[in-house]
């Protein structure tokens, strides 16, 4: 299981966090385009805006939509045991309380994010 210092992220923050990893992992998306993005989204939500990280650096022209689609793709691979029955679980299935459901067994894998703040995506994979 994971842990998050300061405040608990919603499953989607989650997910978000974990796509940025992976394209600071595999070198799909520079850090300094992330920063950039991550610039953008914080002087927005001053204004109460929302977005997602990824659309917003599509949007920009920062990334090709086919980067994100392969990144969506990549992050659909990922895979970690139910801590219950160990069949494998879906990350990209975290609902929106930052759980992941086991189907097999009806368990229940609750997911945080280790680190926080702008960096923590760059500190490595999150813990699951």
């Amino acid at each position: 299981m994971t842990t998050v210092s300061s405040t608990s992220k919603t499953g989607q923050e989650i997910r978000e966090s974990l796509l940025a990893e992976l394209a600071l992992r595999t070198g799909k998306v520079p850090p300094e385009v992330m920063e950039k993005g991550r610039t953008v989204l914080e002087e927005m939500g001053r204004f109460g805006i929302t977005r997602s990280l990824f659309s917003l650096l599509v949007e920009r022209k920062l990334i090709d939509r086919k980067v994100e689609k392969d990144l969506l793709r990549d992050l659909q691979k990922i895979q970690v045991p139910c801590p219950s029955c160990r069949k494998p679980l879906a990350v990209d299935n975290i609902l929106s309380d930052g759980t992941i459901p086991c189907l097999h067994c009806q368990s229940v894998l609750s997911v945080e994010m280790v680190g926080a703040g702008p960096d923590a995506a760059q500190d490595g994979l999150s813990k699951i």
